[in-house]
């Protein structure tokens, strides 16, 4: 979430009973999204899960008109109830977060981890069953993200790069001259785009990671994968500020992957 989420209310009162932790509202970039954020210490259990859900259905049904997504946030996600919340996420939009505590000298902070994202995205890489589309079909599904989507183009082939689309139903490749869908990119119906890697598992796991923590010292918005895989979603104040990084880590992807 942005750094210009705005608490909408905390300790909400709901008419089923018990209390929202907090409700926020992303005021500058998606106005009509609510994120309904369950608080929990300690290692996360099933009560923690039933609570956001019912939570996010509550708020849901009180403002029909926005979009939902359900927030859990807890010292410890253990893989079991990863794997429950990462099921759920197939018929609901939630997102799971970790919070731990890093003491540095004398100062507490916080260090927030999203270990889950609303859905994870295809293996780009993969041609299986996803269907053919085009750029009119995408402008009209997503016309905000695909505005994104042709300004990184453009860097692109500014930096020399001349990646060729491959336009598929959920996401859009960009081929490099050896390798099809090295980048993936998925235009939102917002002002965003998702960034994501499918041959990354073809590059060793110390590039992967060094090209994670690049993203990452520059204040994207990371989010990570299965398999060391990662995703970045890109805003237009990002793109604003880094045209050359972005057009740089996607080039230096290209050239690993037909390195490869």
């Amino acid at each position: 979430m942005a750094a210009t989420e705005a608490v909408h209310s905390k300790e909400k009162s709901q008419t089923l009973g018990g209390r929202v932790d907090f409700l926020l509202v992303d005021h500058e970039t998606d106005p009509e999204t609510m994120y309904e954020v369950e608080v929990m210490r300690g290692a996360t259990d099933e009560s923690h899960i039933i609570r956001t859900i019912e939570y996010w259905d509550v708020e849901t049904r009180r403002y029909p008109s926005r979009a939902h997504k359900a927030v859990i946030v807890a010292e410890e996600i253990t893989n079991r109830f990863f794997n429950v919340i990462w099921l759920l996420s197939r018929s609901i939009p939630i997102i799971a977060i970790q919070l731990n505590a890093i003491k540095l000298d004398d100062k507490l902070l916080l260090h927030f981890t999203k270990v889950l994202d609303l859905f994870e995205q295809p293996d780009v890489d993969d041609e299986e069953q996803t269907s053919q589309a085009d750029h009119p079909t995408w402008e009209k599904r997503a016309p905000a993200g695909m505005k994104l989507f042709d300004r990184i183009l453009t860097v692109l082939q500014r930096e020399g790069l001349q990646p060729k689309p491959n336009y598929r139903s959920d996401w859009i490749g960009l081929d490099g001259n050896t390798r099809r869908n090295i980048v993936g990119i998925k235009p939102g119906k917002q002002e965003s785009c998702r960034l994501f890697f499918g041959q990354l598992r073809s590059i060793s796991e110390s590039e992967n990671t060094a090209a994670r923590q690049s993203w990452e010292a520059a204040g994207a918005d990371v989010t990570e994968r299965s398999n060391n895989r990662f995703s970045i979603k890109l805003t237009r104040p990002f793109i604003d500020q880094h045209e050359k990084f972005i057009a740089d880590q996607i080039k230096h992807i290209f050239e690993l992957c037909d390195q490869a």
